[in-house]
């Protein structure tokens, strides 16, 4: 759906961010745009503001209503965890008797399919470290849908079922508005990041699961042997109820498993 300002001075905004571990060192907007052929192009013009920061204006080209391009560089220093970019359109039409402030022929349109950013990026490196979750498995910064691989051994218990059922609601919470797919491997690994659901006596092809002492259930974070840039958590009950137990607290939050 386009962004459609119509009016003499009207303002609107989108939302935006980049993923928790980006770092933005260079940002510059590719702004598609077409408007009204009767605005006088010479002082009709886009104001843009990045949460509250002016970063620049866009003029309207001659010539140009049908299919405008504008090239904006924008200083990453006024970024937030959370983005606000407001579009203030000053409009003047060309023949000045028809100049009124509430004129329907005084409009711009924002292509929001076409237009997007350009951001050069650094980014942080994340220790598997269990105080991070729900990162790096889900990212409340990344606007796309979640596909997270559950793994189970061979023969998985019901136990191993109702622990994968109990983690993949606590993410499915988080997820809001975004779809979410929990595909099911059976003693083999994804190649991207999943949630690996056994108990001691079990086994996974592809990687070695921690030892369980003492009765307590092991929960942690590992690069994936598969692909080196997704990582498993890995959640190992001493039995059944201890696999069912740790996915409670995790959860849950709050309880601190090693």
């Amino acid at each position: 759906v386009p962004l459609r300002l119509v009016g003499a001075d009207t303002q609107s905004s989108v939302g935006f961010s980049f993923h928790t571990v980006d770092v933005v060192a260079r940002l510059r907007l590719r702004l598609h745009f077409s408007y009204s052929p009767t605005l006088n192009v010479d002082t009709s013009f886009l104001r843009l503001t990045l949460n509250g920061n002016e970063v620049g204006m866009v003029k309207v080209p001659h010539n140009e209503a049908n299919d405008a391009i504008a090239l904006l560089e924008i200083d990453p220093i006024y970024l937030q965890e959370w983005n606000h970019l407001s579009f203030q359109f000053v409009a003047h039409q060309a023949k000045p008797l028809c100049d009124d402030p509430r004129s329907q022929n005084s409009w711009i349109q924002l292509s929001v399919t076409d237009s997007y950013f350009e951001a050069d990026t650094t980014k942080l490196p994340l220790n598997n470290d269990l105080s991070l979750l729900p990162l790096p498995f889900f990212d409340k910064h990344d606007v796309r849908d979640l596909t997270l691989p559950v793994v189970f051994s061979a023969h998985p218990s019901w136990s191993a079922l109702k622990a994968a059922g109990v983690m993949t609601s606590w993410f499915g919470s988080l997820t809001d508005y975004r779809k979410v797919h929990f595909p099911s491997y059976l003693n083999t690994l994804p190649e991207g990041s999943g949630i690996v659901f056994v108990t001691s006596q079990d086994k996974i092809e592809g990687i070695e699961l921690p030892t369980v002492t003492e009765g307590v259930a092991t929960v942690s974070i590992i690069d994936n042997p598969r692909n080196s840039d997704a990582n498993l958590l890995l959640v190992v009950g001493p039995d059944d109820r201890g696999l069912i137990q740790a996915a409670h607290a995790i959860a849950l939050g709050g309880v601190k498993l090693c």
